[in-house]
């Protein structure tokens, strides 16, 4: 995953977020995907420092999953995403 945090100065506990993931299979199996390409999620959001322990992250993101049945186009699924990151 390759993640950027970037804050905003007139605001600390604010930032703007970005990450990409990018899923790969390595071996092929019978009734599934091929190996290679798997799935890839993109992600732009906002992210909240509620505390130093605390943080929520919100905004959109795009998931492309490469399907395993023959014929049929990849799947794009969009959302919005909340997440919530305790840091022990």
């Amino acid at each position: 995953m390759l993640r950027g945090d970037f804050p905003l100065p007139a605001y600390p506990t604010i930032a703007i977020v970005a990450y990409d993931e990018i899923f790969v299979n390595l071996n092929t199996i019978r009734q599934a995907p091929e190996a290679g390409f798997d799935q890839n999620r993109f992600f732009p959001g906002m992210n909240y420092t509620i505390s130093p322990n605390f943080n929520v992250d919100v905004g959109y993101q795009l998931q492309v999953i490469n399907t395993a049945l023959s014929g049929l186009a990849n799947q794009a699924n969009h959302m919005v995403l909340l997440q919530f990151f305790i840091n022990l």
